[in-house]
């Protein structure tokens, strides 16, 4: 999922293709947490950061 474009429907029915860079960090009070539900960092990024990053970005895109 990460490393690609994220494509939206603009409301003129054409398509946009978003190219973004996300930075993040975790609390320290959360990362046991984040390991606990996901076993390591790189399944956290994979199935807990893409419906954050792509809800907001096609309701941006879609305006």
């Amino acid at each position: 999922m990460l490393g690609q474009f994220t494509t939206s429907p603009l409301r003129d029915g054409f398509d946009i293709s978003l190219d973004m860079t996300i930075e993040f960090e975790m609390l320290l009070d959360k990362v046991s947490a984040v390991f606990n539900a996901y076993g390591d960092l790189p399944a956290a990024v994979e199935k807990a950061l893409p419906p954050q990053i792509l809800s907001p970005s096609r309701l941006k895109g879609g305006l």
